[in-house]
C-alpha cells in the first residue's frame, strides 16, 4: 500500500499514476507531491519518504529522506535549510 502526500487539494485530486501525457496540468500536479507513506507487509517495509521535487521521483535521489517506521533514531534530512528539512522547491535545470 503507498499514500502520496500533496502541498496543494487540487494537485491530489487531479493527479493520476497513470497518466503519462506531459501537460502544465501534470506538471503542476507532481510539483506539488512532496511525500509517500509506504507500507509492504511482505518485506516488512512501514515508512515514509519527503520527495521534495515531485517532478523527479528517482527513489535513490540526493534530496529525498526517508523515515523508517516505527521511528527509532530520527534520520538528518538530505535536504535541509537552516536547521528545517525542506518540503518544496522550484525545479532546477541540470545543464550538464
Amino acid at each position: 500500500m503507498w499514500v502520496a502526500i500533496f502541498s496543494a487539494y487540487d494537485a491530489a485530486r487531479e493527479c493520476s499514476p497513470q497518466t503519462i501525457e506531459v501537460t502544465h496540468q501534470t506538471i503542476h500536479d507532481a510539483s506539488k507531491l512532496h511525500g509517500f507513506y509506504i507500507y509492504n507487509k511482505e518485506n516488512h517495509d512501514d515508512y515514509l519518504l519527503i520527495v521534495p521535487n515531485g517532478r523527479r521521483l528517482e527513489v535513490d535521489s540526493r534530496f529525498n529522506t526517508r523515515i523508517n517506521l516505527p521511528v527509532v533514531d530520527m534520520p538528518a534530512c538530505r535536504l535541509a535549510m537552516k536547521g528545517r528539512c525542506l518540503l518544496e522547491f522550484q525545479p532546477y535545470i541540470d545543464y550538464s
